[in-house]
């Protein structure tokens, strides 16, 4: 039985490792994320910095860079690199990327992908494209706007969301947090 056991998580363990890189079709219906695309474009995955989709006839691929490589907006293609992104704003819904600048800019929080209850919070309001917005009870979390949908990031283990840098800090120096609680 242990032996068993030991053998289904190695084969778990490859089968991810060698599905890097791989194309999973799914059904136009379960998300728009094509909407407004023509068959062939890539769309950058705004959850997982590290996917794509390809745009299909009634249907789309998600596609996940193989490990260590993330998907470069503006070239189009998966490049090295680390999450987040900073080759652009990602927005499923926009064709072009905007162009990249050169000015400073602060880290955004690493995200955990949303729940698979639905990305979406229609309670949080969003008023500007890729603004963080923090979670009025929980220091961990926060909200990234893409358009107006809300989608819940959680900061790493032992850190929490500073509202003045946007980032997430370690616990012990974010004094911001009135929950001060994850």
């Amino acid at each position: 039985m242990k032996l068993a056991l030991v053998l289904l998580a190695g084969l778990y363990i490859l089968s991810d490792y060698f599905t890097s890189g791989q194309s999973y079709t799914y059904n136009a219906d379960e998300i728009c994320i094509c909407s407004g695309h023509l068959v062939n474009d890539l769309v950058p995955d705004c959850e997982d910095c590290s996917g794509y989709y390809i745009c299909g006839d009634g249907s789309y691929e998600k596609v996940k860079c193989p490990q260590g490589l993330i998907f470069d907006i503006a070239l189009n293609t998966c490049v090295l690199g680390q999450c987040p992104r900073f080759d652009g704003t990602c927005s499923a819904n926009s064709t072009v990327p905007p162009p990249v600048t050169t000015t400073t800019t602060t880290a955004a929080p690493e995200t955990i992908p949303p729940t698979p209850s639905g990305p979406c919070d229609n309670d949080v309001t969003c008023q500007l494209q890729e603004k963080s917005i923090p979670h009025p009870t929980h220091c961990r979390n926060f909200y990234t706007c893409y358009g107006k949908c809300a989608v819940l990031g959680l900061c790493e283990l032992g850190k929490w969301f500073d509202r003045e840098g946007n980032v997430c800090n370690y616990s012990h120096k974010v004094t911001n947090c009135p929950a001060n609680q994850d």
